[in-house]
């Protein structure tokens, strides 16, 4: 950061995210992105990617060919490269849980208990202060800023749905809870007051239009087309949508329904607020 100059960017991207349970990367095989470099070396032919195992084969040894097909990395290498922790999100205005990101690199399974893990560690005394939730998802994206923000990126918030037939969950490719919403039916979320926008994710199989009401007041009504033409990724299991809340009425949480219209079927993945 010291490099920059007075009022610079610095922008991270692309990066897989070492704190996961299965190497999307490289491997595709499970915790080989925690493995030590011995043991990751003698475990390269266990891999079923086996265009991966041969470019990492290809190179003078197995360890140069691991170096150049990619590494993962985590917050304890920002940590020592950029700065301490408990300063990075004063300086990140733009992270991988915005709309965009979230339709470039779609939810995958284990983000949502990555962040109630990194509550724990605070709260427990794990960890002296809070993981950035940028360090939630598998792929690390995010821009910093030279400059402190005078206000960091609010926290993401997972929301339990209810409504919605135990019987209609299943999971995507990705392992994502999908919940299918029947135009006869509706899903409900609880929303906290401070919450300003709500995240909501929709599965490939959806068609038709749903509404979003704050009470009994709909304050959206969406095209399943619209958001997915808006997915500019090339990932289209998924598409989300960022919506404004208003502001909470003496400060009361909120119930949030959202209903599909005639002849719709909507499949919801877990959505957040901010």
């Amino acid at each position: 950061m010291d490099a920059l100059p007075p009022h610079g960017l610095l922008y991270i991207g692309e990066a897989p995210n070492r704190i996961a349970p299965i190497d999307y990367h490289s491997s595709k095989m499970p915790y080989y992105n925690l493995l030590p470099r011995e043991l990751a070396i003698k475990l390269v032919d266990r891999s079923r990617h086996e265009k991966w195992r041969q470019r990492v084969w290809a190179q003078e040894t197995t360890e140069l060919g691991l170096y150049r097909n990619g590494q993962h990395v985590g917050f304890e290498d920002f940590d020592l490269a950029l700065m301490p922790m408990d300063q990075f999100e004063q300086h990140l205005i733009v992270d991988n849980w915005s709309e965009a990101m979230m339709n470039l690199y779609p939810l995958r399974w284990f983000e949502p208990r990555n962040l109630e893990d990194f509550e724990f560690f605070a709260t427990s005394g794990t960890s002296d202060h809070p993981i950035p939730q940028m360090f939630g998802r598998y792929w690390i994206e995010g821009i910093l800023a030279k400059t402190p923000t005078a206000k960091p990126l609010p926290r993401v918030r997972f929301l339990e749905l209810s409504g919605v037939d135990q019987e209609r969950i299943h999971r995507d490719r990705l392992g994502v809870p999908i919940h299918g919403v029947h135009f006869n039916s509706s899903a409900r979320v609880t929303v906290a007051p401070e919450a300003r926008d709500l995240s909501v994710g929709i599965s490939d199989k959806s068609y038709g239009r749903f509404q979003l009401l704050w009470g009994e007041e709909v304050i959206g009504d969406y095209a399943v087309e619209d958001i997915r033409a808006a997915n500019l990724g090339i990932w289209t299991l998924q598409s989300w949508k960022t919506v404004a809340l208003p502001q909470s009425v003496e400060g009361k949480a909120v119930e949030v329904t959202i209903r599909p219209t005639e002849g719709s079927w909507i499949g919801l993945c877990p959505p957040f607020t901010r």
